[in-house]
């Protein structure tokens, strides 16, 4: 047995490590995004949320409609580009309590609901982005303290519903 002991610390040293480093490696890799089939949101660039936020584009507005008693204004502010809807949502929310807001979308379409973006308290109010193809429109655009999309509705702030393009007849 003598002569095995310095091998087997080894491998038990050897064994620990290894544990530890797929516990880590585990804990590091990104989880997949579930999406439902109707809906597919992107994250808007940097410039692009600024652009939305500042007003320095030229843009289409929408205000949200309050859903509950909480005192609330704000509007959903989009623009549409190479087929893509880019929207953010800016918001006057009672900082009172310590909830947290969520951005979520709705196609009017098919009904699915989809988690855009956790609104960020910045100096004007709270505001949240996202883009998502045109083929979606309509949508509802929605702001709530529900963390799953069962529970939206109920817990529902404020909402918009963002309406699909014109289409201009060359008439």
């Amino acid at each position: 047995m003598k002569k095995y002991t310095p091998y087997l610390l080894v491998f038990l040293v050897v064994f620990i490590l290894g544990i530890l480093f797929f516990r880590w490696r585990a804990a590091n890799r990104p989880t997949p995004q579930i999406t439902p089939e109707g809906i597919s949101v992107e994250n808007l660039t940097e410039d692009e949320a600024q652009s939305l936020i500042k007003g320095t584009q030229d843009y289409q507005e929408v205000s949200f409609e309050p859903s509950s008693s909480e005192p609330a204004m704000g509007s959903v502010r989009y623009f549409i580009k190479d087929g893509q809807l880019k929207f953010s949502a800016i918001t006057q929310l009672s900082s009172k309590n310590d909830l947290d807001y969520v951005l979520w979308v709705r196609s009017l379409n098919s009904g699915d609901f989809k988690q855009v973006a956790r609104l960020k308290l910045v100096k004007g109010g709270m505001i949240g982005s996202g883009s998502l193809s045109i083929q979606a429109l309509p949508i509802e655009v929605i702001i709530s303290t529900a963390q799953s999309p069962e529970e939206v509705l109920n817990q529902a702030v404020m909402t918009a519903i963002i309406p699909a393009p014109e289409i201009n007849s060359g008439t």
